[in-house]
């Protein structure tokens, strides 16, 4: 199974792709979107959401796993 994992965030949203199980996992990629807090808001969101298209488009997941923002 291959799975994209996202840590989301404004400033920093980390990204990775991991494929395999719970017993043998393997990091296929992984990136860290940084934005810089002057720039506008729709821009840092569009920066980050081109990016995670990009993964799914470049690795195809089969899942999404959200780290839940608080």
């Amino acid at each position: 199974m291959r799975v994209l994992a996202i840590d989301p965030g404004f400033g920093r949203c980390g990204l990775a792709i991991i494929e395999g199980d719970a017993t043998h996992p393997e990091l296929i990629f992984s990136t860290c979107i940084e934005t810089k807090s002057s720039t506008d808001f729709s821009l840092r969101l569009l920066e980050v959401g081109n990016t995670i298209t990009q993964a799914i488009k470049d690795y195809q997941p089969e899942q999404i796993a959200i780290e839940e923002l608080y």
